[in-house]
């Protein structure tokens, strides 16, 4: 699995860590917002920003 930051990048290779990045992974995409939920949080913060 390759890590890649802003600044660098990381090749794991140990199957316990794959293992533990992948279900890192896997929980924050469960939180994702896609589509109009995305659309309507990024409106609610431009709105708030705006003001």
């Amino acid at each position: 699995m390759h890590i890649g930051t802003l600044t660098a990048g990381a090749l794991i290779t140990d199957r316990d860590d794959v293992e533990r990045y992948w279900a890192q992974f896997e929980r924050l995409a469960g939180l994702a917002l896609v589509g109009d939920d995305a659309r309507a949080a990024l409106t609610e913060t431009a709105t708030r920003y705006r003001q």
